[in-house]
């Protein structure tokens, strides 16, 4: 490769620029703080994503490349498994049946001919001529896809922690769904902020008043807590 490379000072930062790579090694928020760390991020940018292209596919790329693919099966199994109990709540709390679909994407569609930002100004520049172009994914993404919204869902460090699986999935189908109701999701029993997706002592997932601890409720059985809630 002969992408340009170098060393500037901005922002009160210190920044390697490697090709359209920009990467803040020194100064606030500096990510990654050793040399094998900023090793590793060049190292994927430039197997993965470069823009003019990756180099000479290393067998470690191809590796994780495969690797990767043969996880989606799992994964995807996994979200479908986590997924009624976090929309049951949502049924329950918000009184709407969203519905949703776990898919898997192949491609993305990116913008070609645009020139990276200066890390004072933010502002994406043009490089010639641009146009949308549709490409393939190293690693296609595992979505959530609702009908006015796509939640890209994480990659998971520990695919037998069920609980904790649930917990992140609450947590990012609460933010869609404050947004859909414009207000609190899941009102809490007892305030009127929402609750907290997290998990109790126990490890189950569960909501959570975020000022009273004591209050809480597990993930999927919204209906029968709001249900005593009343009945009190």
């Amino acid at each position: 490769m002969t992408d340009p490379c170098g060393l500037t000072v901005e922002d009160g930062a210190l920044w390697v620029n490697y090709g359209d790579l920009r990467v803040r090694v020194a100064g606030a928020y500096a990510d990654p703080l050793t040399a094998e760390g900023l090793f590793d991020e060049i190292d994927s940018w430039a197997a993965f994503d470069r823009e003019g292209g990756p180099g000479t596919r290393l067998d470690r790329d191809l590796q994780a490349m495969a690797e990767w693919r043969a996880q989606i099966p799992v994964l995807q199994r996994l979200w479908e498994d986590v997924a009624p109990r976090v929309f049951q709540d949502v049924q329950a709390a918000a009184g709407r049946a969203i519905p949703w679909r776990v898919a898997i994407r192949e491609t993305e569609v990116a913008w070609k001919g645009l020139a990276p930002p200066p890390a004072r100004q933010g502002v994406w520049g043009l490089e010639g001529e641009v146009s949308l172009q549709e490409r393939a994914l190293d690693f296609p993404d595992i979505v959530l896809e609702l009908p006015h919204a796509h939640i890209y869902l994480p990659r998971l460090e520990d695919v037998e922690d069920f609980e904790e699986v649930t917990t992140i999935l609450a947590g990012a189908v609460q933010d869609e769904v404050i947004e859909e109701v414009h207000g609190a999701w899941p009102k809490c029993l007892q305030h009127e902020h929402p609750m907290l997706a997290t998990r109790e002592p126990a490890g189950r997932a569960i909501w959570q008043c975020p000022q009273d601890t004591t209050v809480w409720v597990h993930v999927g059985e919204w209906g029968n807590a709001a249900s005593s809630a009343a009945d009190r």
